[in-house]
């Protein structure tokens, strides 16, 4: 279980990257396609924040 969270982190991230790239080089060929890289970056931000979250909780919890 100790690779899920890096091999998780860095898939996120390399993902996080491509959809940078694409959307600073101009990438996206009409607004459709800018918003749903828009939103796929949102969604994975999100997904490494509430993974963040829940780490900490967990080495809280089982800290007590």
């Amino acid at each position: 279980m100790e690779g899920f969270v890096p091999a998780f982190k860095k898939q996120n991230q390399q993902r996080i990257d491509a959809l940078t790239d694409r959307l600073t080089s101009g990438g996206c060929k009409d607004y459709a396609q800018y918003r749903e890289a828009c939103g796929e970056l949102r969604a994975l931000k999100q997904s490494m924040l509430y993974l963040s979250e829940a780490i900490k909780t967990y080495m809280k919890d089982d800290d007590e």
